[in-house]
């Protein structure tokens, strides 16, 4: 299978998956039983505890309701936006581009930033109990 037809599936499951959580209504009414074994062990939740749920706000344009949820939909919609651009550019182009999610290492320092956030927003969801 060549490269232009692999990042045809890939955008078309992308485009399904966010589909599909755009009908899904994550009222009070529907609930799902937790499946993040953090919270079930430890009774707070994990670092990306919401982040289905704010995703799905975020599809139904309720920006402010779902970084309230989790605030690292921000970096989620944005790591999202750039696979597909990058997607988008091997399809038209054939210019196979690397795509890095985040460098946890480089250039022999660690990164710090990243970390310090994903921290913050940990604690910002045990304060909130999502």
């Amino acid at each position: 299978m060549n490269l232009k037809v692999k990042s045809i599936i890939i955008l078309t499951l992308l485009g399904f998956c966010m589909a599909v959580l755009n009908f899904i209504n994550f009222d009070s009414h529907f609930y799902f039983p937790s499946l993040c074994l953090f919270k079930n062990f430890f009774d707070i939740p994990c670092f990306a505890c919401g982040i289905t749920r704010a995703l799905s706000l975020f599809l139904k344009s309720q920006y402010i309701e779902a970084i309230k949820l989790n605030p690292l939909i921000i970096l989620v919609v944005y790591y999202l936006i750039k696979y597909y651009i990058i997607t988008l550019i091997k399809i038209t182009t054939g210019i196979d581009m690397k795509f890095k999610m985040i460098d946890f290492y480089s250039n022999g320092k660690f990164n710090f930033p990243f970390i310090v956030i994903v921290i913050i927003n940990w604690l910002y969801l045990i304060k909130n109990g999502t």
